[in-house]
């Protein structure tokens, strides 16, 4: 089965609503609330192939086995607590910023070693992220989610993901990106965007399919 990366449908994740701090409840959304508009993989240097303009956020994930993706997004939808987003300090902004992973189609053991092995909770811990680039005037973030040997984190997580990849070409793995709501003005949550990678296989060329598809 070949290995391939496409988006998620939004649907897939669910974000605090926008009462999230009185009655706890998460809601499934129907859209992100940013566009794609490029993808790149295994580039040389991003810098020389993107030039940033307004409300525009470049995201690369630096993924095992070497492999480089970023996803060049543009907002599509007014919310309140973007341009906020550029009044916090790198540290602040990179603490609030939630990764969300999740697996499908596992059953009887593969479910248990992903539990173990990939547990959403420990891998949000263990994928660091870094700010590039935050310019407050064309509103334009660059962020780095570091998956591989680069990063001390980084090499606990692909340390984990080489113990994954024998069930891996079995698996899909969903990951979502927003911005923690902590306050009212900051909810409901918007999901930056959502990536699935399908039976990844590291032997195999990963391939982007540009259509969100049905499982």
């Amino acid at each position: 089965m070949n290995s391939y990366v496409c988006l998620s449908p939004p649907n897939t994740f669910k974000l605090r609503n926008k009462n999230y701090i009185s009655n706890k409840i998460k809601y499934s959304i129907d859209t992100a609330s940013f566009d794609v508009i490029d993808i790149l993989f295994d580039y040389n240097n991003i810098d020389n192939e993107i030039i940033p303009s307004n409300d525009m956020m470049i995201i690369e994930f630096h993924m095992p086995f070497n492999r480089t993706m970023a996803y060049i997004i543009k907002k599509k939808e007014n919310f309140s607590f973007w341009n906020d987003l550029f009044e916090l300090s790198n540290d602040d902004l990179i603490s609030r910023l939630k990764i969300i992973p999740l697996f499908k189609k596992t059953v009887g053991m593969q479910a248990k070693m992903i539990q173990l092995l990939l547990r959403p909770t420990l891998i949000s811990k263990l994928v660091p992220v870094s700010i590039i680039k935050k310019d407050k005037h064309k509103k334009f973030i660059h962020i780095i989610l570091e998956m591989n040997k680069k990063t001390e984190h980084g090499t606990r997580f692909e340390q984990r993901f080489n113990s994954f990849t024998a069930i891996a070409k079995d698996v899909i793995i969903d990951i979502g990106i927003t911005f923690e709501g902590r306050q009212s003005s900051e909810l409901p949550e918007k999901l930056f965007i959502g990536v699935r990678y399908n039976h990844v296989d590291p032997n195999n060329e990963l391939a982007f399919i540009n259509d969100q598809l049905d499982y």
